[in-house]
């Protein structure tokens, strides 16, 4: 996954979160403050994936991204 950020006020930092579609609970990949705008994430088994990206600026605004991912 790459997350990139623009029109906030940098330096940018990027939390990476994946869950199982039917799951509630988020899990985070990498750590939680990572400046690196991407994360590799490798699911264990088939199924629907929720995959988020939040975006922090140095103002501390966050923006939150949102996508699905079907492994077969």
């Amino acid at each position: 996954m790459i997350g990139k950020a623009v029109g906030g006020t940098g330096e940018y930092t990027y939390p990476f979160y994946f869950k199982r579609s039917t799951n509630t609970n988020w899990k985070l990949l990498g750590d939680k403050f990572q400046t690196t705008a991407s994360a590799r994430f490798k699911p264990t088994a088939t199924g629907t994936y929720d995959i988020r990206i939040d975006v922090k600026d140095s103002t501390g605004t966050v923006v939150k991204k949102f996508f699905t991912a079907t492994v077969k």
